[in-house]
């Protein structure tokens, strides 16, 4: 695979990427060399607040649909930087959230935009410094003092030590979250993006999954947490039915896992919920003599990976060993005959876990960088067979022109066909840090692979918005949030969600920092 590659090697070579319906001729070479105008402004603080401003489609706005209505809601880091700052993050993803909306009705649209505040954000904002609380990774040009790291010990009983919910929007019944993959929730008002306060689960818990996940076929929502006992920890798989609160929900099933796993997202079929406990785990022992730092604790044990497939109907838990992997984002599962189960991931070297957002790795990246610096593997699909209690991988195959459209991650599909049989998962590509291209592939083996890319511009996840008068699968509309380096202005994108061509974009005044996941709610 490509990731297997020396550092230093480039692709050479032509290919061909068809970009808005044009066809460009391109070398491989320059793909892989910076191509950074406007990229590091990506890192700056933006903690402007406003509301409702009007944005103007650069093309008028007449080919955006008139059925296009709901909020794109796009969580995210936000501000690293406060007045009197004696220390400093290391980690972008420790820079504190942001969400920023997008209102659409039809063509027209309003664009809000919110610092979250909770309780660790409005100490770090009084003292005007970092105040002690857990990390990703490590401070500069020193971390926290003996008493420091005592007070950040306490706080661990009261689930306290750690609030930046910076990487996900979640509807809950009618209550808005913010999420990670730490064990609480921070509450939001949609309209006014004001934050609500935040609440932690019942039991002590180590983890949650910043991926909550619909159902198939109901209302209700499915999350786990881990949950820290005096035998050790034990997974526990909720629901959430509309009318339940975060803190009493109903119990699928619980079991106690032979690894902790690192999961920030797991699939669902339309009967079973499918995890793989991968051997890349938190040593939370080691965290005292670590700092609170959270990447720096994780380990990847040269052992089996452990797969569990839950019932949703009785809970009934089938647990078997298998070849480990990792992936940060599984894409979906379907039900097969005979207690066979379809699974598509991304898979993702655990080595790049910490060191991809490191600030001075992100923001200022070198003029040539190896290709595929994100470290994504190839797209996998995983055959379950829980009868002989064994998976088997399945890749797929790439086109000619682009080598490394398989190594797609943020994986996002039309979520009416959630948990069931699919052709259609939508991707970014980055073969550096500055080189995105929005993917759309299908696993169907019918062809008709589509790609968008244009020079200096760049992306985050697109979310699928499905046409509510459509009857194929891809019948929709694309939406995220690009970057024009070299306007160095942000704006709201629109492609085409069949043949991947823009419909349109509008310009805003704010930029919208680097951040990857953002939520279309209808």
């Amino acid at each position: 695979s490509n990731s297997d590659r020396p550092a230093g090697t480039r692709f050479r070579g032509t290919m061909r990427i068809q970009l808005a319906g044009l066809l460009c001729l391109v070398s491989l070479a320059e793909i892989c060399l910076g191509h950074t105008q406007g990229w590091s402004r990506l890192f700056e603080d933006e903690i402007s607040e406003f509301h409702d401003e009007e944005l103007s489609w650069e093309l008028g706005g007449g080919d955006v649909p008139s059925w296009l209505q709901g909020r794109y809601i796009k969580n995210g880091p936000a501000r690293l930087n406060f007045p009197n700052q004696t220390r400093f993050y290391t980690n972008w993803m420790d820079s504190w959230g942001k969400l920023h909306s997008f209102t659409f009705n039809g063509p027209q649209v309003t664009f809000s935009g919110k610092i979250l505040e909770p309780p660790l954000y409005k100490a770090t904002l009084a003292a005007g410094d970092l105040v002690p609380s857990t990390t990703l990774s490590g401070l500069t040009p020193t971390d926290w003092t003996l008493a420091e790291r005592a007070e950040i010990a306490t706080m661990y009983a009261t689930q306290t030590a750690y609030d930046n919910q910076n990487v996900l929007p979640v509807k809950l019944g009618e209550t808005y979250i913010a999420a990670t993959d730490w064990p609480m929730v921070t509450y939001f008002d949609p309209d006014t993006l004001e934050t609500l306060g935040v609440e932690h689960p019942k039991p002590v818990s180590s983890g949650q999954c910043a991926h909550w996940i619909k159902e198939p076929g109901t209302a209700n929502t499915l999350n786990f947490q881990m949950h820290l006992g005096i035998l050790g920890t034990s997974f526990h798989l909720y629901r959430w039915k509309p009318e339940d609160t975060y803190r009493e929900p109903e119990e699928i099933a619980h079991f106690t896992p032979e690894l902790d796993s690192v999961i920030h997202s797991f699939s669902v079929t339309e009967t079973h919920a499918l995890f793989f406990f991968y051997p890349f785990v938190p040593n939370i022992a080691a965290m005292w003599a670590h700092n609170f730092h959270a990447f720096e604790v994780m380990e990847w044990h040269e052992q089996d990976m452990e797969v569990a497939v839950i019932s949703l109907a009785d809970g009934h838990v089938d647990r078997f060993h298998a070849p480990p992997t990792f992936s940060a984002h599984h894409a979906n599962a379907y039900n097969l005959e005979d207690g066979k189960f379809v699974l598509d991931l991304c898979p993702t070297a655990y080595l790049n876990f910490a060191e991809y957002m490191l600030i001075e790795n992100i923001a200022y990246p070198p003029e040539e960088s190896v290709a595929n610096v994100t470290s994504s593997e190839h797209f996998t699909r995983y055959i379950i067979d829980v009868p002989n209690e064994s998976i088997t991988p399945q890749s797929f195959e790439s086109p000619e022109e682009f080598p490394q459209f398989n190594q797609f991650d943020f994986p996002t599909i039309n979520e009416e066909y959630r948990g069931k049989e699919y052709c259609w998962v939508y991707g970014w590509v980055a073969l550096d840090y500055a080189r995105h291209t929005l993917i759309k592939r299908n696993v169907c083996g019918q062809g008709g692979e589509k790609m968008f890319s244009l020079e200096d511009q760049y992306y985050g996840e697109a979310s699928f918005v499905p046409n509510p008068e459509g009857v194929e699968e891809d019948d929709g509309v694309l939406v995220t949030i690009g970057f024009d380096g070299p306007r160095e202005q942000s704006y709201l994108l629109l492609l085409n969600a069949t043949d991947m061509t823009q419909i349109d974009r509008a310009y805003t005044q704010h930029i919208v920092p680097f951040s990857f996941h953002g939520i279309f709610f209808q």
